[in-house]
């Protein structure tokens, strides 16, 4: 569950498909999605897509980016 702020949220969901987005602002659609999220939760072989976020393998882009920018 994430409000659907200008930069990562949709991204990150893929327009939602992996999560539910709600309007920046709107507590009661957050309280409610929370709840929603709460009393169905994802199934265990959605999570998967969150491989691609865990912090090891975000930080090892990370020093990959800067090594290229130092390197050249």
């Amino acid at each position: 569950v994430s409000t659907d702020c200008p930069s990562g949220p949709a991204e990150i969901l893929e327009g939602g498909k992996w999560g539910k987005l709600v309007p920046v602002g709107d507590v009661e659609a957050l309280a409610e999605a929370i709840a929603h999220k709460i009393s169905s939760p994802m199934q265990k072989s959605r999570l998967d897509v969150c491989e691609r976020f865990r912090m090891d393998k975000v930080v090892a882009q990370y020093i990959d980016i800067l090594t290229e920018v130092v390197n050249g």
